[in-house]
């Protein structure tokens, strides 16, 4: 009898063990949204009024804007996602102008300009700054 108890109980814990690996391996892990998916589609703004606030459309388009003047261009991601690089700035081919990305979140845009870490430049989206 109690060779049989051992046998229902590790049979039982098997089952359950089996139960619960397969109820956590199915539930699905939120993904984290990609660099691109967070960098376009709103307004970006430097709270201290010193960078250009900018814009990044799906499409590769730009905008900028600096005391009412509106600047445009083209902007594409590096592979690694680490570079924003601007190819055309108002119209004129450019090759040397890039950001490169410190940190980015739905809130928060970390940069330094031509990877110049002397000048680190936080962006928020303008929605979330007063007066904007």
């Amino acid at each position: 009898m109690k060779k049989q108890s051992r046998t229902y109980t590790r049979l039982l814990t098997a089952i359950v063990g089996l139960f619960l690996v397969g109820m956590f391996s199915c539930q699905k892990k939120e993904a984290e949204p990609s660099t691109r998916e967070l960098l376009v589609g709103k307004w970006w703004c430097d709270y201290t009024s010193t960078m250009t606030d900018q814009y990044f459309d799906s499409d590769g388009t730009f905008k900028q804007r600096y005391k009412g003047v509106e600047y445009l261009g083209k902007w594409e991601l590096s592979a690694n996602n680490e570079k924003l690089n601007f190819p055309v700035l108002e119209g004129k081919p450019n090759s040397d102008y890039y950001y490169e990305i410190g940190e980015i979140k739905q809130n928060k845009l970390q940069f330094t300009v031509r990877g110049d870490s002397r000048s680190i430049h936080t962006l928020l989206p303008c929605s979330t700054i007063s007066g904007r």
